[in-house]
């Protein structure tokens, strides 16, 4: 699996590679982060887990802390493709998304690929 690989592939004394709910990080602590980064996970789980992810999130984030997040605009991937990825359960339109963020967070700033 992947944290095997990284495991095996990038070793340092500093480094860890842990596996976890969303809903559920299972790190100890309160803002001890400067960055968090959250690539194409936050569409494969329900609403109250989204929203439960972006609470733990709030936890392990400075407060000067930034938190960097993709997912897949429901538009372009889903509602022009026609094709529904079975592995979404819950995907976000571009102004969804960013009052979603805007409802945890002061400062949002979204940024785009392909666009």
């Amino acid at each position: 699996n992947s944290i095997n690989h990284a495991k095996s592939k990038y070793k340092k004394e500093n480094l860890e590679f842990i596996t976890g709910s969303v809903s559920n990080i299972p790190i100890k602590g309160n803002k001890i982060f400067d960055v968090i980064i959250s690539f194409e996970t936050i569409e494969h789980v329900d609403e109250e887990t989204q929203n439960m992810f972006i609470q733990e999130v709030k936890r392990l984030l400075k407060e000067d802390g930034i938190f960097i997040v993709s997912t897949p605009n429901k538009e372009v991937c889903t509602d022009k493709t026609g094709f529904k990825n079975p592995f979404h359960i819950k995907e976000f339109y571009i102004d969804e998304f960013k009052e979603f963020l805007k409802t945890y967070f002061k400062n949002v700033r979204l940024l785009g690929q392909k666009v």
